[in-house]
C-alpha cells in the first residue's frame, strides 16, 4: 500500500511539491531514495526515532526498554545527528535482531527530528513529558541540538512553552477489545523493574477512562505565567535563528555532508558541509560532566547555550553552533 500511495501521488501530480512522510520503525532507507535533482522518488522523509532516543537517553539517563541500546553510545549519538539513523543493519539488543539500512547517502531533509511526540510520551506508563523527567538545562540543550539540525524539526503540542500536562495513552474501545488493551498495557510494563509490584501497575492510568483523556488537554492559560512565557520566548528566538540561518541553506546541504567526532562521554562535534564554501558546526556536551581541552570552532556563532569558559571547554549541557566560511564569499 505504501508503494501504491507513493506511485499514485508522484505519477498523477508530478509538478507539485508534495511531502509524503513515513513513520517506520524498521529504518528502511530505501523508502526515502532520491532521483533526478534530489527529488524524492517515493517518500520525502520519515520520523527519526533514533534522534529522539539518543537525545532522550542523554537528557534523562534512562536505560530501560529501547533506551538500553542508546544510553552512553556516543557513536550512535553522532551518527543519528550527522547522518540520520543510528542503526543501519546492526543488531539491536532489545529486539534481538538487526534493524535499519545504510542512510548516509540521503540528504538531512529526509529525516524529521524531535525530542517529544505522542508515541514516545504516550507509551510511557504515566505519559510524562520530557520536562517532567529531565532538568531544564538538559531539555534546553537537547532542544538546541535538534531545532538547528539540518534535519526537519517537529515540535510536540505545548513543548514550546514547557506544558506540564501528561499525555498518557488513551482510547475509546468497547467490550473485549477494551479489556485487552487495558490489561495488555499493564502486562507490558510488568517487564520493567519499577512495575514488578502488581499494585504499582494498578496505578497506570486506565486508557478507557475519560479522565485519562482530559488530563492530556493543554491548559492555554498557563502562558500568563512567567516561567512558561520564558520558555516560549526561548523557542521563538531559536526558531528565528533556524529560519534565518539554516532554512536558506538546506538545499545545499547534500547527502554525505555530515561527519562527527566524539569529544567525551555524550560530547561531540558534528560538521556539515554547506555548499562549496561553508561549514555548519555543532559542539555539544550532553551530560553532567565538563569536557576540557577542546578547541571550539571559529566562525559566526549562531547559538550558544551553556558555558564554554575560555573556549577550551564545554561545561555540562552546553550547545554551541557556528557557521564558518571556508572559501571565497560568493557575495563579496
Amino acid at each position: 500500500i505504501l508503494d501504491e500511495i507513493a506511485t499514485t501521488v508522484r505519477g498523477r501530480v508530478p509538478h507539485r511539491h508534495i511531502h509524503l512522510l513515513l513513520e517506520n520503525e524498521e529504518n528502511e532507507a530505501s523508502w526515502l531514495e532520491r532521483g533526478t535533482g534530489g527529488r524524492a522518488t517515493r517518500f520525502t522523509a520519515q520520523w527519526n526515532d533514533d534522534v529522539h532516543h539518543v537525545l532522550h537517553a542523554a537528557a534523562t539517563g534512562e536505560n530501560s526498554g529501547y533506551y538500553q541500546d542508546y544510553l552512553g553510545d556516543d557513536h550512535k549519538l553522532g551518527r543519528a545527528l550527522a547522518e540520520g539513523f543510528a542503526f543501519r543493519g546492526e543488531h539491536m539488543q532489545l529486539r534481538g535482531s538487526a534493524r535499519g539500512e545504510p542512510c548516509a547517502h540521503l540528504p538531512p531533509q529526509a529525516f524529521v527530528a524531535f525530542i517529544q511526540n505522542h508515541d514516545q510520551i504516550g507509551n510511557r506508563a504515566f505519559g510524562e513529558r520530557l520536562s517532567e523527567i529531565a532538568t531544564a538545562e538538559a531539555v534546553r540543550a537537547a532542544a538546541a541540538v535538534y531545532l538547528l539540525l539540518p534535519q526537519i524539526p517537529m515540535l510536540f503540542m505545548g513543548e514550546e512553552w514547557s506544558a506540564a500536562q501528561p499525555f498518557a495513552f488513551f482510547c475509546d474501545f468497547q467490550g473485549e477489545l477494551a479489556d485487552a488493551v487495558r490489561n495488555g498495557r499493564r502486562a507490558e510494563f510488568a517487564r520493567f523493574p519499577e512495575f514488578e509490584d502488581p499494585q504499582q501497575r494498578e496505578r497506570i492510568p486506565d486508557p478507557q477512562a475519560e479522565t485519562t483523556f482530559t488530563s492530556a488537554k493543554l491548559e492555554w492559560d498557563v502562558l500568563a505565567r512567567a516561567e512558561h512565557r520564558t520558555w516560549l520566548e526561548w523557542y521563538r528566538r531559536i526558531l528565528s535563528v533556524r529560519q534565518r540561518e539554516i532554512v536558506p541553506r538546506l538545499d545545499v546541504i547534500h547527502a554525505n555532508s555530515g561527519e562527527f567526532e566524539v569529544l567525551g562521554p555524550s560530547a561531540l562535534t558534528v560538521r556539515w558541509h554547506v555548499g562549496a564554501n561553508e561549514i555548519l558546526t555543532l559542539c555539544a556536551n550532553l551530560c553532567h560532566n565538563p569536557v576540557e581541552g577542546i578547541e571550539l570552532p571559529r566562525g559566526s556563532v549562531l547559538w550558544h547555550e551553556g558555558d564554554t569558559g575560555d573556549g577550551t571547554r564545554l561545561m555540562p549541557w552546553t550547545v554551541y553552533w557556528t557557521l564558518t566560511v571556508t572559501g571565497p564569499d560568493p557575495e563579496s
